[in-house]
């Protein structure tokens, strides 16, 4: 991941598509983002930025607007940012994995089970 598609990630950005995709007002967004509206506007004109609990809250109106919210990243580095990302996706790979093999293991114990009750009977 370059540096610049990290940028476009900024609070800023982030603010304007979420009044884009809400079609509401900046006063409106300060209210659920839990900001004052002079907060909003200093972060969107690059005088203030946002705590992390800010960004967090930013986070959670995104996910209720169906917007899916950056990756955190909390100011590594770009490198350092591409590597959490991919290390996510191999998790995501491996509890895959994982699921299908203990889709498998129910299979066999369901069967052991039938096997044991007909020995039972």
């Amino acid at each position: 991941m370059q540096q610049e598609s990290l940028e476009k990630f900024s609070p800023t950005d982030r603010l304007k598509n979420l009044r884009l995709k809400r079609q509401c007002n900046w006063a409106d967004i300060a209210k659920d983002v839990g900001l004052s509206e002079g907060m909003v506007y200093a972060v969107i004109a690059g005088k203030k930025n946002l705590s992390d609990k800010a960004l967090h809250r930013l986070g959670e109106v995104e996910m209720a607007a169906g917007i899916v919210p950056p990756p955190v990243t909390h100011g590594v580095s770009s490198e350092a940012a591409q590597y959490i990302i991919s290390k996510r996706a191999d998790q995501k790979k491996g509890i895959a994995k994982l699921r299908g093999q203990v889709q498998k293991l129910q299979t066999q114990i369901t069967a052991i089970t039938t096997t044991l009750d007909e020995l039972e009977k």
